[in-house]
């Protein structure tokens, strides 16, 4: 019994939630007594109220009543998120002084840790120590924004260069977050309805079709582990 109630504890069951803050992919729930639950979607979790009389998805593995007519779910078919109880804000700031400046709202300067590095820029941006929240998808589409291509070295990008790459940044994630993200392969928002943003893509997931600016064939290589696309008559 004692065990079951340090686990209600752990997941704030009970509890009033006095506020939800984030920081890149990371989402964390203060509940009144200080406690913070962090919320981790992975590539394909989703996290949410539905109302309590739809239909229970795949793959659903926490669900919270709020009241007789609403939910909090917590839906991870590839089950790379998860959710991590802490002890107070304290440690959650601590938790998130790893991670570099959010994604959305780069300050000036961000690129400061990065700019002599010799590792490709593709690379620093999925760095979540050096910008918080980009993931594959993204990073491809901002590199294509900007012209560079995802295997230049970070020190060979002028301070423009990276002022304008942080700016296309936040532009392409904004833009996703108003589609509902992007549904590739499994990914769906909360409710089963699917992403738009794939519409959109510039580059991500269109190896060999033609560029949307010069119409060449795109190209796909690895580039820090991941499926990478890219112009190599744009980006350079």
């Amino acid at each position: 019994m004692a065990g079951a109630s340090r686990q209600a504890k752990r997941l704030l069951l009970g509890a009033h939630v006095r506020e939800i803050v984030r920081h890149g992919k990371q989402l964390a729930l203060v509940g009144a007594d200080g406690s913070v639950l962090v919320v981790q979607l992975g590539m394909t979790g989703s996290f949410g109220v539905v109302p309590a009389s739809a239909p229970c998805e795949p793959h659903t593995h926490i669900i919270w009543t709020l009241d007789r007519l609403r939910e909090l779910r917590f839906v991870d078919p590839r089950r790379f998120g998860g959710v991590t109880w802490l002890k107070d804000r304290h440690a959650l700031m601590a938790r998130w002084s790893h991670l570099g400046p959010d994604a959305l709202a780069l300050p000036s300067g961000w690129s400061a840790p990065i700019a002599a590095s010799r590792r490709a820029i593709k690379a620093a941006l999925l760095d979540q120590r050096a910008v918080a929240g980009v993931g594959n998808i993204y990073a491809d589409e901002a590199l294509s924004m900007v012209g560079l291509a995802p295997e230049r070295p970070c020190s060979r990008l002028t301070a423009r260069q990276f002022e304008a790459l942080g700016q296309a940044i936040g532009a392409v994630m904004r833009s996703a977050l108003a589609s509902g993200g992007s549904t590739i392969r499994t990914y769906r928002r909360m409710g089963g309805g699917a992403g738009t943003f794939q519409a959109s893509l510039r580059v991500y997931g269109r190896a060999g079709q033609p560029c949307v600016t010069c119409a060449r064939p795109l190209e796909s290589a690895l580039v820090a582990g991941r499926t990478t696309v890219w112009c190599r008559s744009c980006q350079s």
